[in-house]
């Protein structure tokens, strides 16, 4: 780590030279041709892979200046983006059936390149989506948009397990606790599918809830 106690300390350093004084030196290509510039210092800071990538004179990167996201929609590279530059994606404004997918997208580009820390973020974000009480409600229906949640990610296809987990625990917990004036509707929502049904119920048996 040299001169700094932590990967943040360093990473706020880098990020305040680099906007003072360096233009982007790289660019992140998704598959259908949208661009977003970026910085090797950063990538570097980031990630092991991409600091291999950019460093090694014979990788094909280092050759073009540029890395193809390879089935990565826009949105999710913006969220990738943002995420290095520690800045907030507006995910909210995703279309509902949309998010899923763009979750899924930052936790895959987390885990192939091994980017510090950002598997904990999209895992915080997502929390944020899918948990029972998340605060986001609907006035004239106030559990329809934990409903709507919880459907299009068991709708999605190829969704990493781990996230899929993590929703299954908050309903767990949340469906142990819930008060009874609210039990009707978190049953309606469990049962919504078959198999999250079963996880739900497989989780608080195991976690004691």
């Amino acid at each position: 780590m040299g001169d700094f106690e932590n990967f943040e300390d360093e990473k706020q350093y880098e990020l305040d030279n680099i906007w003072e004084n360096y233009p982007s030196d790289f660019i992140f290509k998704s598959s259908k041709d949208h661009k977003e510039k970026v910085h090797k210092k950063i990538l570097s800071l980031h990630s092991p892979i991409w600091k291999g990538m950019i460093t090694s004179k014979n990788s094909p990167e280092y050759k073009s200046g540029c890395l193809v996201l390879e089935d990565v929609k826009l949105t999710s590279m913006k969220g990738l983006v943002h995420y290095l530059y520690d800045q907030h994606y507006e995910w909210m404004r995703l279309n509902f059936n949309a998010r899923p997918r763009y979750f899924a997208d930052l936790w895959n580009l987390a885990e192939n390149y091994q980017v510090k820390n950002m598997k904990a973020a999209v895992k915080s974000e997502f929390r944020a989506f899918t948990e029972p009480d998340s605060g986001e409600k609907y006035e004239d229906e106030p559990w329809r948009y934990a409903r709507d949640a919880v459907d299009v990610v068991c709708k999605a296809r190829d969704f990493p397990d781990e996230l899929w987990l993590e929703m299954v625990k908050e309903w767990a917990k949340f469906r142990s606790n819930c008060q009874p004036s609210e039990r009707e509707e978190v049953e309606k929502i469990v049962n919504s599918h078959a198999a999250f049904a079963r996880a739900v119920r497989d989780e608080a048996a195991r976690g004691g809830y």
